[in-house]
């Protein structure tokens, strides 16, 4: 009978602790949501400064976003493309090199 109550102790103290080893790794659902705060606010930051960079200059392509925000290729497409989705800018050109954007 002893034996049976400290395997069941064991179990619940081995439990607890990965419950308890799980929650500090992975974080809780509060970490996660300060982490998608935090990148939906580098986003807007990042749309703003290439709206902002329209009234410096008539025409904008990703080559200056890339170099405005010092990211990727792909980074600074996503937020052009966004940013003609939300209607603020439009491509002009189809593919390549000689694609810009103007400012609606």
């Amino acid at each position: 009978m002893s034996h049976i109550f400290f395997f069941v102790l064991l179990a619940i103290v081995i439990f607890c602790f990965t419950f308890w080893m799980g929650r500090r790794f992975f974080g809780s659902d509060s970490s996660l949501q300060k982490s998608k705060q935090a990148m939906e606010d580098k986003k807007k930051s990042a749309h703003l400064e290439i709206l902002t960079l329209f009234e410096k200059q008539e025409k904008v392509m990703n080559n200056d976003v890339q170099k405005l925000l010092t990211v990727s290729d792909a980074t600074a497409t996503r937020y052009l493309e966004e940013l003609q989705k939300e209607g603020k800018i439009i491509q002009q050109g189809i593919t390549g090199k000689w694609v810009f954007y103007t400012k609606v």
